[in-house]
């Protein structure tokens, strides 16, 4: 197999350098080549692979050998083929100086694997093609992850599929640490099952010595202050695997400020940590080779930056070069923000240790972009630091809007069960200490199955839709309307003065559902609704309530006169 390609240098401009620096220059750049975590390749202008790293091979299912044999042409996918071989035409005519493709690549057992490849061409030194560099990251995963979500959202599953098969693991602690609830990648991650762990174990258990004595600083701290990370661990699950994970929560607290239980959020970062520590590694002795455009990177001295690559001038919207010399305030949307990470990051970097958070920057249009941002010290006596950075905006939006899918009914955007027994329960200890009444209304629609039958289950469902807005324009802003599924929908309305308060309310709301619905088709339905009624008092909790209002709503509608009624 050919060398890989080195590095020329002008004999008169390098004239300064000493031998040695040329040789370590010469050992990095090979080092690099052969451990980089994306795939790197020297093309022959017929599409031949001539010399390719360890990475591109494991994507590709392929050694060195079978691939020598092969054109690139050979392996990717039919139906992306023109398109690349039409940019390459376009980038041989010089109309461009690279481009960038998202593409399918055939192993040799049938399987697809995606690349986001970087093709760039090397021209000799008259100016004619020589040959060809590829760069191909391993985006089979992320394709593979858009079209999983793509397919949730048209199935429209319900709200425990999307909880368990979220692509991140959720879980609660109490107060004592111990798991309450948890989802089925978090346990896949720990390796053990639900039976074992639900109120019998922690994260703690499952963390290294380090970790366990990290998490007990941290966690009753959390506990005050309710926000946590993302701080990494590492994690020893049941069956001995070791895993890194990235781990962010905040705290539910009561009225009267108690700690109720955690909300958190784990991923699985182990290969992006690898990742990470290797280019770490690397980047402390040279920045050969990272002028890329996928992991952005910039050279700091004094919290100046004295060298940024392509990724990080595409991604903030600079010109090549325009962010050199300038200080990296312009980079942060508030000054409070820029003071914050500079006493955070530089003490960790001052006593020669790593930092990483997530934080929003600015772009120079103004855009604000999220990013997941990790700093090392180069030279503590200089106050060099190299920083790197990956635009995360999109998994933070995909974050938000699991939470509140997690806590909200998908079909009319009300709270769920979970977050109805969470406000319940708050509002019933309110109630305690103020003395006043509160009240559980159970509602069940009545004639809901006839528009089904008759207009069809979409009907039905913008019916469901409708009368959760008709509920929410009969109650206050503290009152709490949640659907439980079905037709079956809780009003739980707070600070009645008198137990009759909760009558009148669900007068109004009778009247205002038995006004007919005006279909999308044009015609109409009617329908109706029977209630049944639970008064909270001093002994009361969250779950006998309901099942109070259930008991006396169903009493109700089996005695209910022919027309739509409510109390």
């Amino acid at each position: 197999m050919p060398p890989a390609p080195r590095p020329s240098y002008d004999t008169a401009s390098s004239a300064p350098f000493r031998l040695q620096d040329l040789l370590t220059r010469d050992r990095l750049y090979q080092a690099a080549f052969e451990r980089a975590g994306v795939g790197i390749a020297i093309v022959s202008l017929d599409g031949t692979w001539v010399r390719m790293n360890p990475a591109l091979c494991a994507i590709f299912g392929r050694s060195a050998e079978e691939l020598s044999c092969l054109t690139f042409q050979d392996i990717t996918h039919p139906d992306d083929l023109a398109t690349d071989m039409a940019l390459l035409a376009q980038l041989m005519d010089g109309q461009f100086e690279h481009y960038t493709l998202e593409k399918r690549y055939i192993r040799p057992d049938g399987s697809i694997a995606w690349g986001h490849l970087t093709t760039t061409l090397v021209r000799d030194q008259h100016g004619q093609p020589e040959n060809i560099v590829a760069i191909v990251e391993d985006i089979t995963a992320r394709r593979a992850q858009e079209e999983h979500e793509r397919r949730l959202s048209q199935a429209n599953q319900t709200l425990s599929d999307l909880y368990d098969n979220s692509p991140c693991g959720y879980y609660s602690l109490d107060a004592a640490g111990q798991f309450v609830q948890i989802n089925e990648m978090s346990l896949r991650l720990f390796g053990a099952t639900r039976e074992e762990l639900i109120g019998q174990r922690g994260p703690r258990d499952f963390f290294t010595e380090e970790g366990r004595q990290r998490f007990s600083d941290a966690y009753p701290l959390f506990m005050q202050q309710g926000c946590f990370g993302p701080e990494e661990f590492d994690l020893i699950a049941h069956d001995g695997q070791r895993r890194r994970i990235s781990v962010s929560a905040t705290a539910l607290h009561g009225d009267d400020g108690s700690f109720l239980r955690s909300r958190t959020v784990i991923f699985d970062v182990t290969e992006l940590h690898r990742t990470r520590m290797a280019l770490q590694a690397v980047n402390r002795q040279q920045h050969l080779m990272l002028d890329n455009e996928m992991v952005a990177m910039v050279k700091l001295k004094n919290r100046r930056i004295t060298w940024a690559n392509k990724a990080l001038e595409q991604m903030l919207g600079y010109a090549p070069g325009e962010l050199e010399g300038k200080t990296t305030r312009q980079m942060y949307p508030r000054d409070d923000t820029y003071d914050r990470l500079g006493t955070e990051a530089y003490e960790a970097l001052a006593a020669g240790r790593t930092y990483r958070t997530q934080i929003q920057l600015i772009s120079r249009s103004g855009q604000r972009i999220w990013v997941d941002m990790s700093g090392a010290p180069l030279d503590t006596a200089t106050g060099e630091s190299l920083w790197m950075m990956l635009d995360i905006s999109a998994m933070k939006k995909y974050q938000a809007e699991v939470e509140t899918l997690a806590f909200h009914d998908a079909l009319t955007g009300l709270p769920n069960r979970m977050l109805l027994m969470d406000r319940l329960g708050l509002a019933l200890a309110s109630a305690r200490r103020s003395g006043e009444h509160i009240a559980v209304c159970f509602g069940d629609l009545n004639g809901f199955k006839q528009v089904n039958d008759v207009h069809g289950h979409n009907a039905g469902d913008f019916l469901l839709r409708e009368v959760g807005k008709r509920l929410l324009g009969c109650v206050r802003e503290h009152d709490t309307v949640a659907r439980l599924g079905g037709d079956e929908f809780i009003i739980v309305l707070t600070q009645l003065a008198t137990p009759d308060e909760a009558h009148e309310v669900l007068g109004r709301v009778t009247q205002a559902i038995a006004e007919p619905f005006v279909l999308p088709d044009g015609s109409s339905a009617t329908v109706g609704i029977s209630f049944g009624l639970a008064h909270g008092n001093e002994q009361s909790d969250a779950a006998t309530l309901i099942e109070q209002a259930d008991a006396q709503m169903y009493a109700q509608k089996h005695h209910r006169r022919p027309e739509p009624s409510g109390l």
